[in-house]
């Protein structure tokens, strides 16, 4: 596991825009045609993060995926969608397709998935929750690679997302929080003793190549 915390945005931002280039810097699409896959989570905090990748310069030739959405149209203003379409920009954005019946948008996401992520940027919530992956969830030791989890912490209640099974198996981690209130939850994630039940994100401390990156204000 690799921490680094940051006393200002601007900093947080440029090191973790090189370390992400660093990350598939050496990866070029191959001749079947695999380009580096990077599954995006929502949320305010990676918003900035998401507008600098907007100038890596192999920006183009990456496949985004989301990590989780909520079970809303993608106009939406809180859609997950939404917000890494206006902050990135992607070229190649593969997403939930929230317009289907709930069972249908897993299956059919479930399909375009990749073998396995070059990258997953993760989010940590005050509960512990990463992803959509909430505590005491059914979903929280399925085997599939997606799920539908419910939560009564949010206003949206239905959310579609990636699972530890998809979300282990990557090949690098990137875990990053912002604000003073996320040093409580930080440091519940690396020192305390709540199980992966009660504090999802536990389970990310058992990938070999976890990237935290706090930014302190």
């Amino acid at each position: 596991m690799n921490i680094k915390t940051f006393t200002n945005q601007q900093d947080w931002v440029d090191k973790t825009i090189l370390n992400i280039q660093s990350l598939i810097t050496n990866h070029q699409p191959t001749s079947n045609g695999h380009s580096p896959t990077i599954a995006l989570s929502g949320g305010s905090t990676p918003s900035p993060i998401y507008k600098a990748m907007q100038k890596l310069p192999n920006i183009n030739y990456i496949d985004f995926y989301q990590v989780d959405e909520r079970y809303i149209p993608h106009d939406h203003e809180k859609s997950n969608y939404q917000l890494i379409a206006k902050s990135l920009h992607p070229k190649h954005f593969h997403c939930f397709d929230t317009s289907l019946p709930i069972d249908q948008a897993l299956k059919e996401y479930q399909a375009i998935l990749p073998n396995q992520f070059d990258l997953i940027i993760l989010g940590l919530g005050p509960d512990g929750h990463t992803a959509s992956l909430f505590p005491h969830s059914p979903a929280l030791t399925t085997p599939n690679p997606v799920a539908h989890t419910t939560t009564n912490q949010f206003d949206i209640k239905d959310r579609l997302t990636l699972t530890f099974t998809t979300i282990m198996k990557s090949q690098h981690l990137l875990l990053l929080l912002k604000g003073e209130d996320k040093q409580v939850v930080l440091d519940e994630l690396l020192h305390g003793n709540k199980s992966i039940n009660n504090f999802p994100a536990k389970k990310l401390l058992e990938h070999p190549d976890l990237i935290v990156h706090y930014c302190q204000y």
